[in-house]
């Protein structure tokens, strides 16, 4: 054992995990998944995993698929949208600019629901007052520590902000495939997540919800452009 500096019997060799060494028949959790340690390797239960998707900060994103990616489009767009026979949700964000070089920060976050021909939305904006939404019958309100968490149970829905720019929205294992917008399309495959088109300005401008906004445009590297100021920051 590299860790202990002991020998044991094979049969009995420990698993590795984060740095860490396991005896047999320890359980480490990773992600919706439980692995066991059995003779030095891990037997891990294969459960599809619910999809996350986080904005942050001055508009990065990580897809569903786990694809990261930045784009700096000042307008309103699609964050995710679905439908399935239970209803439909769509989720969308505002997007202003927040710096001096063009970059873009999430100001609000629009979450609807469709069930059963009833319509629920919540409109969340950095820097005013939470409305109370707990009236609502399929949307629900709840606060964690700075976090405010939006659940749409009959959708396996989840949105949750930290009342200033970052967004995660969590689905449930249903909506495999069959969702759209900013963060993909949640099918594990990352790499059709820009939907074939050649730039991230392209796929983002696809999801915006006004024509009349600007096109995107890239924002140059200020580190590549400025090498000398690169080993000052």
């Amino acid at each position: 054992d590299t860790v202990s500096q002991k020998c044991i019997d094979p049969s009995k060799c420990p698993c590795y995990h984060g740095g860490r060494s396991y005896k047999e028949q320890d359980v480490v959790k990773i992600e919706c998944n439980s692995c066991t340690c059995e003779s030095g390797n891990w037997i891990c239960t294969n459960k599809q995993c619910p999809g996350i998707c986080s904005v942050w900060g001055n508009s990065h994103f990580d897809t569903f698929d786990d694809k990261t990616y930045n784009y700096h489009g000042q307008c309103d767009y699609v964050l995710s949208k679905g439908e399935t026979a239970e209803g439909s949700f769509e989720v969308d964000i505002q997007n202003e600019q927040c710096g001096s070089l063009g970059e873009s920060c999430t100001k609000s976050i629009t979450i609807s629901a469709s069930i059963a021909d009833d319509k629920e939305s919540v409109r969340l904006t950095v820097g005013k007052t939470l409305h109370n939404y707990s009236t609502y019958k399929y949307i629900l309100q709840r606060t964690a520590s700075q976090y405010v968490i939006f659940e749409i149970p009959k959708l396996e829905v989840t949105v949750t902000w930290d009342r200033q720019t970052r967004v995660n929205v969590k689905l449930g294992t249903q909506w495999n495939d069959k969702v759209e917008g900013l963060c993909g399309n949640y099918n594990g495959n990352s790499t059709d997540d820009f939907k074939n088109e050649d730039s991230v300005e392209k796929f983002g401008d696809l999801w915006r919800l006004q024509p009349q906004c600007s096109e995107t445009e890239t924002i140059a590297d200020s580190c590549e452009n400025r090498p000398i100021r690169k080993l000052w920051g």
